[in-house]
C-alpha cells in the first residue's frame, strides 16, 4: 500500500515542475537507497530461505523414506510374531495334553505303589502272625512230645500200682502235658477232627494201667503234627522272602517308570513354561510392534501433510517476494524520474511497517427243573446286555453247587451292582458339580478377558489414537508450545525491526522538514526583498515624462509562487506523515504487548496442559501395563480350566451318555437275580 501511496504521489505531483533539483537530492537520494536496501534485503531473504527450504525438503524427503521403510519392516514383522504366536499357541496345547497325561500317569504310579506297599505290609502281618503261631506251636508239641515220653518211660519200669505213686505227682505230670497240648492245639488247626479228638480224649482219660498203648498213638500224631508244623512253617518262610523279593522288584520296576514319567514330565512342564514366557514376551513384541507401527504412520501423516503445507507456503512466498520486488523497482523508478518528489515519495517509501501473523494452535446246564430255569432267566436278561456279572450267577447254577452257596454269591453280585450305582451316581454328581462350576469360572474368566481386551482397547486409543490420544494430544501441545515460542521471538523480531524502521523514519521526515523549512525561507526571503526594492525603485524614479517601455520589473520566476505553495504542501505533508509515524508506533507498541500478554498466557496454558497429559499419559500406561499382565494372568486361568475340562472330558461324556443305559442295566440285572432267587427257593430241593 506504501508503494501505491508513492505512485499516487508521483502521479499527483508528476506535472509540476521543479527548479530546486540541487536542493532536494539528499532526501530522494536516501529515499532511493532505502528502496534499493529493501530490495536487497529481499533478495537474501530469498536465498537464505531457499537453504533453508532446501534443508527442510531434505528433512522430509530423508524421513518419509526412513519412515516407509520402517512401516514396512513392521508390518512384515508384525505378521511373522502373528504366525509365531499362532503356532506357538497350538504347541502350548499340545504340550499342555501331554503334561496333564504325564501326571495322570504318575498319579496312577504312586497309587500303584501304594496299594503294593499295603498289601504288601498285611502280607507281612499275616506271615509274622502264622509264623509266632507256628513257631509256638512246635515247641508245645515238642515238650508235649518230651511229657509223654517220660510218662511212657517210667510207666514200663513199673506196675501200675507202684506209676506214680502218689496223686501228688500224677496230678502235677497230667497238668503239665494238658498245658502244652493246649497250647499245641490252640495254635494249629491242622489236626483232622478224628485226631483232634482222639488227642482231648486221652488227655483228659485217667492214667491207668494200660496207658502205653494210648501213649504211643498220641505221641506218633503229635510227632506227625511238629513235622507238618515245621514243614509249614519253612513253607512260609520261603513264600514270604519269595513274596519279598517279588514286591521289592516289582516296587524297583514302578519306581524307574515312575522316574521315568517324572524326568518326562518336568522336562515338557519346564518346555511349557519356558514357551508361556516367550508367548507373554512375543505378544509384548506384537503390542510393541503395532504400536511402533502406528506411531510412524501417524508420524508419516503428519510428516506429508507438513511438508505439502510447507511447500505451498514456499512457493507462495517466493510470489509474494517477487511482486514486492517488482513494486519496490517501480517505485524507485518513479522517485528517479523526479527529484522534487523523491524526498516526499521517499518519506512515504519508509513509513511502511507491520507484519501480521497469526498463532497455531462297561450256559451251561444244571440239574433241577429250578435250578435250569433260574440259569436260563439269568443267561436271558444278560444277552442283551452283555453282563459279565448275571453270566457268573449263571455259571454258579451249573453242576451241583449247593444252593447257599448260590444264593450267597448271587447277594455279593447285587451288592456289587447297588454299588456300581452308587458309584455311577457320585461320579455323575462329581462330573456335573465340576463341570457346572468349572463352566462358571470360564465364563467368568472369558467375561474377565473381553472386559480386558476392550478396556486396554480403549487405553490404547486414549493413548495412541492417531487424532485424539494423548500422545497426539502431547504432541500438538508440544508444537503449540514451539509455535508460541516462534510467534514471541518472531513477533519481538519484527517490532525491533518495525521500531527501527519508525526511528528512521522520524529521521528522514525530520530532515525534510529541515530541508523544506530552509528552502521555504530563502525563496520566501527572496522574494520579500525583491519586493522592497520594487517600491524604492517606483518611488525614486516616477519622473514625467514617461520614458519608452523596455522590460518589466523583474519579479523572479512566474510560477515561484507555486513553488513556494508546493514546499509548504509538502512541509505540511512531511509534518502529518512524521505525526502518523509516531501515532502508528504508539498502536503498534501497545498491539505488541498486548499479542506478548497474549501469548505468555497461552504459554502458560500450554505448559500447564502439557504436565497434566503427560501424568495422564503416565497413568494410562501404568493402568495398560497392569491390564495387559492381568489378561495373560487371566487367560492362563482360562488354560487351565480348559484343560482340566478337556482331561475329565473322557470319564464324565461316558457316565453321562450312558448313566441312564446303567441304570437301566442294573435294575433288569437286579430283577433277574431277585427272580432266580425266588426260583431257586420255591424249588423243593432248596425247601429240603
Amino acid at each position: 500500500m506504501k508503494v501505491l501511496a508513492l505512485c499516487f504521489l508521483a502521479f499527483v505531483f508528476g506535472a509540476r515542475g521543479v527548479q530546486q533539483r540541487a536542493q532536494d537530492d539528499r532526501t530522494i537520494t536516501k529515499v532511493v537507497k532505502m528502496l534499493e536496501g529493501i530490495a536487497g534485503r529481499l533478495k537474501e531473504d530469498g536465498e537464505s530461505e531457499r537453504v533453508l527450504y532446501a534443508k527442510f525438503k531434505c528433512y522430509c524427503d530423508k524421513n518419509e523414506e526412513e519412515k516407509s521403510k520402517s512401516i514396512a519392516e513392521s508390518t512384515s514383522m508384525i505378521g511373522l510374531l502373528e504366525n509365531k504366536i499362532d503356532e506357538m499357541k497350538g504347541s502350548n496345547g499340545k504340550a499342555g495334553s501331554e503334561v496333564a497325561q504325564l501326571k495322570a500317569l504318575m498319579t496312577e504310579n504312586e497309587q500303584t505303589r501304594s496299594e503294593a506297599a499295603s498289601v504288601r505290609a498285611s502280607q507281612e502281618e499275616a506271615f509274622a502272625a502264622e509264623s509266632a503261631s507256628l513257631t509256638a506251636a512246635i515247641e508245645q508239641l515238642g515238650k508235649a512230645i518230651q511229657v509223654l515220653s517220660d510218662i511212657g518211660a517210667d510207666q514200663t519200669k513199673a506196675s501200675g500200682s507202684q506209676f506214680m505213686a502218689t496223686s501228688a505227682e500224677k496230678k502235677v505230670s497230667m497238668l503239665k502235658l494238658q498245658a502244652s497240648m493246649d497250647q499245641a492245639l490252640s495254635a494249629s488247626k491242622l489236626l483232622e477232627p478224628a485226631q483232634r479228638t482222639k488227642v482231648v480224649a486221652a488227655l483228659q482219660a485217667p492214667l491207668a494201667g494200660n496207658y502205653a498203648a494210648h501213649a504211643g498213638d498220641i505221641v506218633g500224631i503229635l510227632k506227625t503234627m511238629k513235622e507238618t508244623f515245621s514243614s509249614n512253617l519253612a513253607v512260609a518262610e520261603k513264600a514270604d522272602q519269595a513274596g519279598k523279593a517279588s514286591h521289592e522288584e516289582f516296587l524297583q520296576t514302578k519306581q524307574s517308570e515312575y522316574d521315568t514319567l517324572k524326568a518326562a514330565y518336568e522336562e515338557k512342564q519346564s518346555g511349557l513354561s519356558a514357551t508361556d514366557a516367550d508367548l507373554v514376551l512375543k505378544k509384548n513384541q506384537l503390542e510393541e510392534t503395532r504400536k511402533l507401527l502406528a506411531d510412524h504412520e501417524a508420524f508419516l501423516a503428519s510428516l506429508q501433510s507438513m511438508c505439502s503445507t510447507k511447500a505451498k507456503e514456499y512457493d507462495q512466498r517466493n510470489l509474494f517476494r517477487a511482486n514486492e520486488q517488482a513494486a519496490i523497482a517501480q517505485a524507485i523508478a518513479i522517485l528517479n524520474s523526479d527529484a522534487a518528489f523523491a524526498t516526499f515519495g521517499k518519506v512515504r517509501a519508509t513509513s511502511s511497517g507491520a507484519v501480521g501473523f497469526m498463532q497455531l494452535s462297561a450256559a451251561t446246564r444244571g440239574a433241577g427243573e429250578e435250578r435250569v430255569a433260574a440259569q436260563r432267566l439269568l443267561l436271558k436278561a444278560a444277552q442283551g446286555r452283555g453282563s459279565d456279572r448275571l453270566v457268573r450267577a449263571a455259571g454258579l447254577l451249573r453242576g451241583d453247587n449247593p444252593f447257599d452257596v448260590v444264593l450267597g454269591e448271587m447277594a455279593k453280585i447285587v451288592k456289587l451292582i447297588e454299588e456300581e450305582g452308587a458309584a455311577d451316581q457320585k461320579e455323575l454328581t462329581w462330573c456335573n458339580m465340576e463341570r457346572d462350576q468349572s463352566n462358571m469360572y470360564h465364563g467368568e474368566k472369558t467375561s474377565q478377558i473381553t472386559a480386558l481386551s476392550s478396556a486396554i482397547t480403549d487405553l490404547v486409543n486414549t493413548i495412541d489414537d492417531p487424532e485424539s490420544g494423548l500422545k497426539k494430544q502431547i504432541e500438538e501441545t508440544e508444537l503449540g508450545l514451539i509455535s508460541n515460542a516462534a510467534s514471541q521471538k518472531t513477533q519481538t523480531q519484527e517490532r525491533k525491526e518495525a521500531n527501527q524502521l519508525y526511528q528512521e523514519t522520524v529521521a528522514d521526515t525530520s530532515e525534510a522538514e529541515r530541508l523544506l523549512t530552509r528552502a521555504i525561507a530563502v525563496l520566501k526571503n527572496y522574494y520579500s526583498t525583491l519586493a522592497q526594492q520594487r517600491q524604492v525603485e517606483f518611488t525614486q524614479t516616477h519622473v514625467e515624462p514617461v520614458p519608452p517601455e523596455t522590460w518589466s520589473a523583474y519579479t523572479g520566476h512566474s510560477e515561484s509562487n507555486s513553488a513556494i505553495g508546493m514546499l509548504e504542501f509538502i512541509l505540511q505533508e512531511t509534518q502529518k506523515e512524521q505525526a502518523a509515524a509516531h501515532a502508528y508506533e504508539k498502536a503498534a507498541l501497545q498491539d505488541y504487548e498486548d499479542s506478548m500478554a497474549e501469548l505468555k498466557q497461552q504459554e502458560s496454558d500450554l505448559q500447564s496442559a502439557l504436565a497434566s497429559l503427560q501424568g495422564d499419559l503416565a497413568t494410562a500406561q501404568e493402568d495398560l501395563g497392569n491390564r495387559r499382565a492381568e489378561k495373560v494372568q487371566t487367560e492362563r486361568e482360562k488354560a487351565t480350566i480348559e484343560t482340566y475340562l478337556e482331561k475329565i472330558k473322557p470319564g464324565c461324556d461316558f457316565i453321562t451318555e450312558n448313566f441312564k443305559v446303567r441304570e437301566s442295566n442294573r435294575a433288569a440285572e437286579l430283577q433277574a437275580i431277585e427272580r432266580a432267587e425266588e426260583l431257586i427257593k420255591e424249588s423243593p430241593k432248596y425247601k429240603r
